[in-house]
Formats: structure tokens, C-alpha cells, sequence
């Protein structure tokens, strides 16, 4: 798992080269997990940083690792990215506008190209959009847990169970567990000690 930025630096910086190199050579499966920006003090206004902050800097973090052309590059690693892909499906047709030329694709084969999972709010609005704009191929379940207590993860379980199904598959049940089936089913070389990887965490 990789923070959405680590003091300041987001996952596009050259910083990170020897560590994509590496997590490419091991076909590793890589979490994505969004914390907060430099100066969130004076940007949360004082409120609970996971509301609006985490999207932000996740939606920040995934577009310049898009835009980096770290995915291009590196394509025998899965990222995965949470919360529905937090803004970026929202965003899409805006970013794509002011990003052209960058990264080597299109806003959407590179969206199609990373993997998301369920965390969070994602219905009834945001699953869908993701959907519409990345496909279905690359969404599997998360939960939030254990952040999010056993209660909240039931409630948004059965959210997800009571939705309209997506197409090609009878539930978002059986569409994640296939995916996920899919996802971890590629093979995944054995890892040693990550080389390049010596980058502390400090600012959650």
C-alpha cells in the first residue's frame, strides 16, 4: 500500500522511479490509499479531513501518476485505487481538456487502466459514473474496514446488494468477486525487500 503523497511528494515524482521499477518487476497489486495534503489545516476548514481532503489528494495523487505516464511505463502492476476513484470520474472530461498530450493516452484508457474498489459512498451516484466512464472490468469490493465499524460495513454491503445490477452480471456482488477472482488470480512474483523503497510515511 502507497499514500496518496508522502510529505508532499505524489506518486509521480521521480522520487518513485526505483519504486515503480521494482513493483513493476514483481507484477505487484498496489493500494492506493489517500491521506492528507500538505497544509490541511488551513484547507479542511476544520472538518473531518476523510470528507473532503482524502478525495482530493487521492484525485490529485492518481492524476499526476497518470499524467507522469508512470502507468505507461510500468504496465505489468495493478494499481488499485479506492473509494470509486474518489473525483476522477468526475472530473474526467475536465482533466482531459486541460491534460492533452500528457501521459502518452487518453484520459479514459488510462482510467480504464487502473483498478478501483467499492470503499466509501459509492451509491447511489458515484459506482455508477465510474462505471459509465471506466467500465466495469477493473471495480472490485472494498469496505473501509476497519475505519468504517461493523455496522457501517453492513449497511453498505447491503447498499450495494439492493442496486441495480451492472451490466453483464446478475449483481455488483458477483461482478466484484469476479473481478477480484481475476485481479489476484494473475501471477505475482515472490517479493524480497523492495529496492528504492527506504520513503517513510510522517503526514497522515
Amino acid at each position: 500500500m502507497l499514500e496518496s503523497n508522502i510529505d508532499g511528494h505524489y506518486l509521480g515524482d521521480a522520487l518513485f522511479e526505483t519504486v515503480w521499477a521494482e513493483q513493476n518487476a514483481q507484477r505487484a497489486v498496489l493500494l492506493v490509499h489517500p491521506t492528507s495534503p500538505v497544509g490541511w489545516q488551513r484547507t479542511a476548514l476544520g472538518r473531518p479531513r476523510p470528507m473532503l481532503e482524502f478525495m482530493f489528494d487521492s484525485t490529485r495523487s492518481n492524476t499526476d501518476l497518470v499524467f507522469a505516464g508512470v502507468l505507461r511505463r510500468y504496465s505489468d502492476m495493478r494499481v488499485l485505487m479506492p473509494h470509486s476513484g474518489a473525483a476522477l470520474a468526475f472530473f474526467g472530461d475536465r482533466v482531459e481538456l486541460f491534460g492533452q498530450g500528457e501521459g502518452g493516452a487518453s484520459w479514459r484508457d488510462a482510467m480504464r487502466a487502473l483498478w478501483f474498489d467499492t470503499a466509501g459512498t459509492p451509491l447511489p451516484i458515484q459506482l455508477p459514473v465510474l462505471a459509465d466512464v471506466a467500465g466495469t472490468a477493473h471495480i472490485v469490493y472494498g469496505s473501509d474496514s476497519c475505519l468504517t465499524l461493523a455496522a457501517g460495513v453492513d449497511a453498505h454491503l447491503a447498499s450495494i446488494d439492493a442496486a441495480a445490477p451492472p451490466p453483464g452480471a446478475s449483481s455488483w456482488r458477483e461482478l466484484t468477486s469476479r473481478n477480484a477472482d481475476r485481479l489476484l488470480a494473475q501471477p505475482i512474483a515472490r517479493c524480497g525487500p523492495c529496492r528504492g523503497a527506504g520513503i517513510s510515511a510522517r503526514n497522515r
